[in-house]
């Protein structure tokens, strides 16, 4: 079972997370950490406590998670005097994270998962910061293609956009048939984001992926902007090769993983990738004793407990 406590960390120790680690015995050795945190203005469990079994289920295989609220969110504080835009914020207080894992755990390397909104931190110190050996796009950046455009008509054809449509239209259009109360939507910016150009996007993706970060996009197909599964490669253009990027969709999954389903599906694949690119512990040399011809064998073997 995986073992949970609260971590405080931070200037001040304004920052709080949850702490995720192996039972004993089963961490692998020399693995990455991994750490998740808001998404939007969500606490840090994520949206219907995704981030919550993901640590668990990871632990369980033995890798480390934190899971921790970035300043002003959740149980962490701000001070009144910092003057930095939300983003710049989310930058730090990612570093902060790594550096207590650092030297708290005496880890050094590190995967981000970054889920909408905390794609942001998640790309920038990816592309920046050496430590960084993976990185998870959940609902990351979609732009539009011209595939995009061309398969845009089929979804009226999507038997559930038109249910969800007209869950939306008809109390208003009948209200005394479908409630009294007619259901309205106010659109209103909660989150600014800074997105990167399609142009720098691509070219910060292909800059990863030279410097060998393991990176894992998984995208949902229900009202999103991403409508097909090779969009991700359009997007990049074809100098990116695909063996070096792995690629996950959902077709029919919504953007926050509503349906108990497919929000365990994507769970499952991000536990599945991590034990693929990092569930082995790094490989040493081990002088055999035994000799032929009085010339010493070397053996490789693995380190893992």
């Amino acid at each position: 079972m995986a073992l949970e406590r609260v971590l405080g960390f931070g200037p001040g120790k304004s920052l709080t997370g949850i702490l995720c680690e192996p039972p004993s015995g089963k961490a692998i050795e020399g693995a990455p950490a991994v750490i998740t945190w808001n998404v939007g203005i969500n606490h840090r469990v994520g949206p219907y406590r995704i981030y919550v079994d993901l640590a668990r289920k990871l632990a369980a295989r033995g890798f480390t998670c934190l899971r921790f609220d970035v300043s002003g969110l959740g149980d962490s504080t701000v001070d009144g005097q910092d003057t930095r835009t939300d983003a710049r914020r989310a930058l730090g207080d990612v570093e902060s994270a790594m550096q207590a894992l650092r030297e708290q755990r005496g880890i050094q390397r590190f995967v981000l998962v970054g889920f909408c909104s905390s794609v942001d931190a998640a790309h920038s110190l990816g592309a920046a910061n050496q430590d960084v050996a993976g990185v998870i796009y959940l609902e990351g950046y979609g732009f539009r293609t011209r595939q995009y455009y061309v398969r845009y008509p089929l979804r009226l054809l999507d038997r559930n956009r038109w249910r969800r449509r007209l869950a939306i239209w008809l109390p208003t259009v009948l209200p005394g048939v479908f409630g009294s109360q007619p259901l309205s939507i106010e659109r209103e910016e909660v989150y600014v984001r800074d997105y990167p150009t399609p142009e720098r996007f691509a070219s910060e993706v292909k800059q990863m992926v030279r410097r060998g970060v393991r990176l894992l996009f998984l995208y949902a197909g229900g009202d999103t902007t991403y409508t097909y599964r090779d969009q991700l490669f359009d997007m990049l253009g074809p100098d990116v090769p695909k063996s070096a990027i792995d690629l996950e969709f959902q077709k029919d999954a919504d953007h926050t993983f509503f349906v108990t389903a497919h929000r365990e599906h994507a769970i499952n694949a991000v536990v599945t990738w991590m034990v693929k690119r990092f569930g082995e512990a790094p490989r040493t040399e081990r002088r055999d004793p035994s000799t032929e011809n009085g010339a010493a064998r070397t053996t490789s073997v693995s380190a893992a407990p």
